[in-house]
């Protein structure tokens, strides 16, 4: 292996950013709302003009499944975090493997069981399944197909191999100078 002091050291591909902040929003930040959302629930109260009150409860609901689910998207979000910064070489399987694993994940658990009841919330629930399931479908995708091009393996690994070098050339990002 040469020294390429004049190419620099490997830039995360945008490629991967843009799968990273998918997945942080769809297995991050939408789970983390909904935890939000039955929390604040139970505290917010409004005034009736009768002078009665109306909110919610979470008395006798199951907060374990919300728990869990609180936990493994920070987890996902920790573990996107020390991929998204290139340090451990690992993370080029190890990332897509986690995606993998909490997008079939949540399609078990969220997205395919079945809708209840006959109305036309019934029949918007099916639509958002079905895009919910080729939105994750295809972002594990992207997310496997891409780490394994290239140009992440020379990220994750910190430097450029001969045959990286061989391959910017052969596309075009560098010049025979830098060579």
């Amino acid at each position: 292996m040469e020294n390429y002091d004049k190419i620099g050291k490997p830039r995360r591909p945008f490629g991967l950013t843009l799968a990273m902040i998918a997945a942080v929003m769809l297995f991050t930040l939408l789970p983390l709302i909904e935890v939000l959302f039955v929390f604040a629930m139970n505290e917010v109260l409004v005034p009736l003009e009768a002078g009665g009150m109306i909110g919610g409860s979470v008395i006798g609901f199951n907060l374990r499944p919300l728990l869990v689910q609180m936990g493994v998207s920070l987890a996902f979000l920790f573990l996107t975090l020390v991929a998204a910064r290139g340090k451990i070489a690992a993370m080029r399987w190890l990332y897509p493997l986690a995606v993998v694993v909490v997008g079939t994940g949540f399609l078990l658990l969220r997205v395919l069981p079945a809708p209840e009841g006959i109305d036309s919330l019934t029949a918007v629930r099916q639509t958002l399944v079905s895009c919910g399931f080729w939105l994750i479908v295809g972002l594990m995708l992207f997310t496997v197909w891409f780490c394994r091009r290239w140009s992440v393996q020379a990220f994750y690994r910190g430097y450029y191999t001969d045959q990286d070098v061989v391959t910017m050339q052969h596309l075009g990002f560098l010049g025979e100078e830098n060579a």
